[in-house]
């Protein structure tokens, strides 16, 4: 159980923005945040493993002797924490489209930071450092995408994966002309 705590968290951030899309999924602004949500959360996880690592301090396990293992320690250098990052993006980018869902979010990201704490996985500092940068590169690339995911969500929003209405009665959507 302990060991797959980053895949459950995914797993979970992933229902909530496919739940937020379903909610949205005929608003293309909305849409198009969803979009980038997903984006910006896959790439706050791998920037955070690949760009940041190379300058990271040592891992606790290499400072804390005697510490009770409850998950394979981050060997070397650990990055500020990747599902952290993913944790932060999520949180903030669903605060874009719905706030009851960002506050889900929200929360859930706390306990996934928290949980990261408490099993000596990482360092508060490196947790709450990849919150941050996950958090920063949803809302930065946001402010700098905004227009651009307003037309790929009209895209998708008028494409195939649109909800189609129809009227409750037949012919309720004609226009009639009055008789003469």
């Amino acid at each position: 159980m302990v060991r797959g705590y980053p895949v459950y968290g995914a797993v979970v951030f992933g229902f909530l923005i496919m739940l937020c899309w379903w909610r949205v999924r005929a608003v293309p602004a909305r849409t198009g945040a969803v979009i980038w949500v997903f984006t910006a959360a896959a790439a706050a996880f791998a920037a955070g493993q690949l760009f940041v690592a190379p300058r990271a301090r040592p891992s606790l396990h290499n400072v804390q002797q005697g510490v009770s293992v409850l998950y394979h320690p981050v060997s070397g250098f650990p990055p500020p924490s990747g599902t952290a990052a993913m944790a932060g993006a999520v949180a903030a980018g669903l605060f874009l489209v719905s706030r009851r869902l960002g506050v889900t979010a929200a929360v859930t990201a706390v306990i996934t930071a928290l949980f990261q704490i408490c099993v000596v996985a990482y360092s508060w500092q490196d947790v709450v450092a990849g919150l941050i940068f996950g958090v920063a590169i949803v809302l930065g690339g946001y402010a700098v995408l905004e227009d651009a995911l307003t037309l790929v969500g009209g895209f998708v929003a008028i494409g195939p994966l649109r909800r189609h209405r129809r009227p409750a009665v037949p012919g309720a959507g004609e226009h009639r002309q009055p008789a003469r």
